[in-house]
């Protein structure tokens, strides 16, 4: 058993919250030899500057896109494994002329960081909806979870929120588009992944192979149909402000899709799919090889280990 500290880096919204809170009541980490600081991002470009500037070991739970950007560029980082595969997210407005993603054009639409996960989703649903990115103004809100307070507020024309979202709509005024169930239209969209340095990898591997199998665990039991009273008693005390139907909602996506990586993989035809947005945004300028982008290995081992205790 691994024993050591590790510096973890997971998003800041609302689901990793939750998810945190779940991981400390169930002890995943400490069963594994862990003693863990936890460190959130807004977004996945904040998150990866976090890594590059050597204030984390590795990104569990996190947007990922910018992360192939910078291998690109030369940075040593390595996709490490899948978390959550099926995007969680929905484009909301408040504007009655629009209806679908192709009514966007020319309106404003919230986002976080230039290429981070909020820019990539959106930009990938445009595309797919005939909708050129570039007729559309972006505006810098922060994570999904800000984007949606600011459509109900009309701040900006559409944007963001998550599924947790979706039964909130007569009580804020807003509508999803017809279209914008990113869940179904983007269904190779990987939402979230993990990633490390290639020295965080060489010289840490042992903690991080123990990080990954207390992630399937947690994604095996999130899934599972017997989490319910767990997971509403973690996100109520993570969350005590927030409307109890939103984890409600949140679990039932949970059961329904099934999307977090059980297996930890993070495949090929995802990496690719990912490249060719970031190549549309211009973060990228080509695809680059599986092998240079990711290292599954640290994931099979962890799940070798689990499947092997079990």
């Amino acid at each position: 058993m691994a024993i050591g500290r590790l510096r973890v880096l997971n998003a800041s919204g609302p689901a990793e919250m939750s998810l945190l809170e779940l991981i400390r009541r169930m002890r995943l980490m400490e069963d594994v030899g862990l003693d863990v600081e936890y460190l959130h991002a807004p977004d996945g470009q904040k998150g990866l500057q976090l890594i590059l500037d050597d204030k984390v070991d590795v990104a569990l739970q996190i947007g990922f896109g910018p992360v192939l950007a910078a291998i690109e560029r030369g940075e040593r980082l390595k996709m490490i494994a899948g978390a959550n595969l099926r995007a969680v997210h929905c484009v909301f407005t408040s504007d009655r002329n629009v209806t679908r993603v192709a009514d966007l054009a020319g309106r404003s639409i919230g986002i976080g960081s230039s290429g981070a996960l909020t820019h990539q989703l959106m930009t990938a649903i445009l595309m797919k909806s005939g909708v050129d990115p570039r007729n559309v103004t972006f505006v810098n809100i922060g994570n999904s979870e800000a984007v949606f307070r600011a459509v109900v507020e009309r701040r900006v024309d559409a944007g963001l929120g998550e599924v947790d979202n979706v039964h909130q709509q007569s009580q804020f005024g807003i509508r999803a588009l017809a279209d914008g169930d990113l869940w179904d239209q983007l269904p190779q969209f990987p939402n979230q992944g993990s990633y490390a340095t290639q020295q965080a990898i060489e010289e840490k591997r042992e903690l991080i192979v123990a990080a990954l199998l207390a992630s399937a665990r947690l994604f095996r039991f999130i899934c599972s149909p017997g989490s319910w009273e767990t997971f509403s008693a973690a996100r109520a005390a993570a969350l005590p402000d927030a409307d109890p139907g939103e984890a409600k909602a949140q679990w039932e996506f949970y059961q329904q899709r099934q999307p977090y990586a059980l297996d930890l993989m993070l495949d090929e035809a995802r990496l690719t799919y990912m490249q060719e947005v970031n190549i549309a945004m211009g973060a990228q300028s080509r695809i680059l090889p599986y092998g240079e982008i990711a290292d599954m290995s640290l994931a099979r081992e962890a799940i070798r280990r689990l499947d092997g205790a079990s």
